[in-house]
């Protein structure tokens, strides 16, 4: 798994967990929800200033978001 897939998935597992929907994160964020999708997937490589706009609306923080890289990388 790739590091963007593993920041894809907590993204999502956050905002899933808080009920937000795509729709409601674009329009926090001003992200389009095809690009929130394809961050989500690990298909896309977001600025650290998009990134940081996406941390800011679901309540996180950098830590939180790559703990799971941490832990996906001490398994490899």
């Amino acid at each position: 798994m790739e590091i963007e897939e593993v920041i894809g998935r907590k993204i999502r597992s956050v905002r899933r967990a808080k009920e937000i929907t795509l729709k409601e994160l674009s329009n926090l964020t001003g992200i389009s929800i095809n690009y929130l999708s394809a961050i989500e997937q690990g298909k896309a490589n977001p600025s650290l200033k998009k990134v940081d706009i996406i941390l800011f609306h679901l309540e996180m923080n950098w830590e939180e978001l790559f703990l799971p890289i941490a832990q996906y990388q001490m398994k490899m």
